[in-house]
């Protein structure tokens, strides 16, 4: 009984020695099969790989690339946030400082020019009193000294605040005619003066327009005061309206028979404080802000300034603006 089942037993174990082996052997040739085929793998490139272990050492290598990228980045993109920072605590500190400057030139502005106002009310007030021919003539200069003090003064003013007008003004709609009409009535004083004639042709007078019409009628009367300024006695300025319906646009120009502009000076004329020369600035005025302050306006009017000139002939200034703007209220 005892040794049946010692037999029983042996032969089990045999048999199970059996089968282990069997299955073992049967992974070992399952192993070496897909060895080869690992072994026999192809590259994109169509190159065998010659064993298991280069494509180990090429993954670890990319690993370890990768790792590097990765730290390579966050290195960089944190000296970017740190830059990015300074970029803005630098950009809020100029902001600040322009607004000081405004703010500046804005009381300097008010100040000088209360001042004016008053000394120019007692100039008037005199004149029209009977008194001497040459008397009358010295309060004559008084009063156009005044007058380009209180323009010089005006443009700085302009020039501090011209940032802000789009946020005090609304868009509204308009005809050329009626914004040229005041403009031309600001200027026709200035233009008698100086004996200067002043011719309007307004195309489509009905035609309407959205823009700005503080900043639209202080670009004509830019242009005008500077066509008058720069003309001769019994010279012309002609203001013209034209339409683009097709593109949308219309144009507004000013033509004088002035003392024109050197071709090398045509471009630098729009730079802030620019003077051809410094005769100009003793015989003329102002400091060189008019034609930077026109442009800016036409920029915000949706427009663009332009010029073209002959030396001793004359000048043309004109500029687009949108017939449509949008914003209207």
């Amino acid at each position: 009984m005892f040794e049946d089942q010692f037999a029983l037993g042996i032969g089990g174990i045999y048999s199970i020695l059996v089968l282990s082996l069997t299955f073992f052997f049967l992974i070992a040739i399952r192993i070496r099969t897909i060895d080869t085929r690992i072994t026999q793998l192809y590259d994109e490139t169509g190159q065998r790989f010659s064993n298991i272990s280069e494509t180990l050492e090429t993954l670890d290598f990319l690993e370890d690339y990768s790792k590097q990228l990765e730290e390579i980045v966050d290195e960089k993109t944190e000296e970017v946030k740190m830059e990015r920072d300074r970029l803005e605590e630098a950009y809020k500190e100029l902001k600040k400082l322009d607004r000081m400057k405004d703010e500046f030139l804005s009381n300097v502005s008010h100040e000088l020019r209360t001042p004016i106002t008053t000394i120019k009310g007692v100039v008037d007030y005199i004149q029209d009193d009977d008194i001497k021919d040459e008397h009358r003539e010295l309060l004559r200069v008084g009063n156009r000294n005044i007058n380009r003090l209180n323009t010089l003064v005006g443009d700085i003013l302009d020039f501090a605040k011209i940032e802000q007008w789009p946020e005090k003004l609304q868009i509204e709609q308009m005809t050329l005619k009626e914004v040229i009409d005041r403009a031309v009535n600001d200027v026709k004083e200035s233009a008698e003066r100086n004996k200067v004639v002043l011719r309007v042709s307004i195309g489509d007078e009905g035609k309407k327009v959205e823009s700005y019409r503080t900043l639209l009628k202080k670009a004509i009367v830019n242009l005008l005061d500077n066509a008058i300024k720069f003309n001769q006695s019994g010279g012309e300025v002609h203001i013209e309206t034209a339409y683009n319906e097709e593109e949308g646009f219309a144009q507004i120009s000013v033509t004088d028979t002035g003392i024109g502009i050197p071709e090398e000076h045509m471009e630098k004329v729009f730079e802030r404080f620019y003077q051809i020369d410094g005769s100009t600035t003793r015989r003329y005025g102002g400091v060189g802000l008019g034609l930077t302050i026109t442009k800016r306006i036409v920029e915000i009017l949706g427009g663009e300034l332009r010029v073209e000139s002959v030396v001793g002939k004359g000048t043309k200034f004109w500029f687009t603006i949108p017939i449509k703007r949008g914003g209207l209220k």
